[in-house]
Parts: structure tokens; C-alpha cells; sequence
């Protein structure tokens, strides 16, 4: 894994989303003053590092975009959360209750498609695929498969 060092910049953009229930890193900090260019310039830096992701929000105070009718935030990673705290990580991860979503629709015998996750998470296409990547790597084993003409996956049964 490459290395998290931050910026102070980007220190003080994360800090206050490990204390937001949600893991917004909006409203900025005051702290931030005058620095609009290079504070966009580190939450560029930050997602591409993957420190923060872009997530559905119902929050105004939340926004970092609006897409026709959609909201979207940015919110702190379980990276970003690593790089701004050390090693002790929060146990508290602003989407454990869609993970959970995610795992009871992957349960399922019919499985879940990208689409349905998407629909039940209200995450983007990539931070879906993200989120089963980030199972795999918890030991689930993903099974993709096909539904009619959509790719279905699902968690295969335990053989132990």
C-alpha cells in the first residue's frame, strides 16, 4: 500500500469527518480561510488516493456536486480514516449499515446484481465494485455468475 502521509492541508480538510456521523468531509473548516484553489486542489489529491470517496447525500450542507436531481457528497475512507488517526482506526465506518445491505443482498440465492446494489446503497457504479472488492479482502468469497443478461454476484454458501 502506498504511503498515506497527508498535508497539513489535507489533515485539516479530514480531521473533522472523524468526528461527522456521516464521515463528511463538508462543511470545510474554517480553518481553511482563504484557500479555496488549494483546498480543491488536496480533495482532488485525497480521492484520487482514495482517502475520501463520492457517496449519495440528502444533506445541502453535504454537497461537493449535484448531477440533474442526485446530491453527492464526499465522505472519509477506512484509507483516509487510517492515514488521519495512525493505526487506531475508529471502529465506526459511516457506511456499516449499507455494508450490511450489501452482504444480505449478496446472501440471497438469487445473488444481486450491480444495478440492485446500486439502487439499495445509492452508491456510484465504482464505489459498489469498490465496496465488493473490500469483502473480498474481509475473506468473502464473491461468486459472479449470470441472471438473464446481467452479471449477478453472489457469496458463495461455506463448504467448511
Amino acid at each position: 500500500m502506498a504511503s498515506a502521509r497527508l498535508t497539513k492541508l489535507q489533515a485539516t480538510i479530514l480531521a473533522p469527518a472523524l468526528k461527522s456521523e456521516a464521515g463528511s468531509i463538508f462543511p470545510l473548516s474554517d480553518r481553511l480561510g482563504d484557500r479555496d484553489k488549494a483546498a480543491a486542489k488536496a480533495i482532488s489529491q485525497l480521492l484520487k488516493r482514495g482517502l475520501i470517496s463520492e457517496t449519495a447525500c440528502q444533506v445541502e450542507a453535504e454537497a461537493w456536486r449535484t448531477d440533474g436531481d442526485r446530491t453527492y457528497g464526499l465522505v472519509i475512507t477506512l484509507t483516509g480514516r487510517a492515514a488521519i488517526a495512525g493505526n487506531d482506526v475508529p471502529a465506526f465506518t459511516p457506511n456499516a449499515s449499507k455494508t450490511k445491505m450489501v452482504v444480505d443482498l449478496l446472501s440471497r440465492e438469487q445473488g444481486a446484481t450491480i444495478g440492485e446494489l446500486i439502487a439499495a446503497t445509492g452508491w456510484l457504479p465504482h464505489t459498489t465494485r469498490a465496496a465488493l472488492t473490500g469483502l473480498r479482502k474481509k475473506g468473502y468469497v464473491i461468486v459472479k455468475d449470470k441472471r438473464d443478461d446481467a452479471t449477478c454476484y453472489s457469496i458463495a454458501a461455506n463448504e467448511a
